[in-house]
């Protein structure tokens, strides 16, 4: 069987026609995906932002409500009287009970209480400088975790509670 050496008019008009359909087919399915993974891009980025937002504003919340108890703490009478006595232990047991409503039993999970908002507290100096807590707990006690938590203490300013309590000394 020989081939003809010239395609015949119809040949070449359906080869022709062929790959027409097949840049028209594959135009199409790259410009479909294209445009699916921008709208998913965007769907995804959306999202992302809306738990941002909604984890930022858990946060604040949170934090406002831990905030509005040290600065009610800031104003306590026992408070000032144990600073003035420079009676550390007083300071921190009053305190703790001032604060009782904020902190996690020590072996109680946290997502059994999510009311739980703070692990521990520190009273600062004027200087910056941490008030020790001596023997008495006031959360978190082991120095590694308190180190991970909070790297910059020796560089902060006295927080707004210490400098409330540091002026009434």
């Amino acid at each position: 069987m020989k081939l003809p050496k010239a395609l015949s008019f119809r040949a070449k008009l359906l080869l022709a026609m062929m790959l027409v359909v097949a840049a028209v087919t594959g135009a199409t399915l790259y410009l479909a995906e294209k445009s699916l993974r921008a709208n998913h891009d965007a769907a995804l980025d959306a999202q992302f932002q809306n738990q941002v937002r909604s984890f930022l504003a858990v946060q604040k919340a949170q934090s406002s409500d831990i905030a509005d108890k040290c600065r009610a703490l800031s104003h306590s009478v026992r408070l000032r009287a144990a600073l003035e006595e420079g009676d550390i232990d007083d300071l921190y047991r009053n305190a703790l009970t001032e604060l009782q409503g904020i902190f996690a039993e020590p072996n109680s999970n946290q997502l059994e209480s999510p009311s739980v908002r703070a692990s521990f507290f520190r009273f600062f100096y004027a200087n910056g400088t941490v008030v020790p807590t001596a023997e008495y707990p006031a959360g978190l006690t082991d120095e590694k975790t308190l180190t991970k938590r909070s790297p910059r203490w020796g560089t902060c300013s006295p927080m707004s509670t210490s400098k409330a309590l540091a002026s009434s000394r």
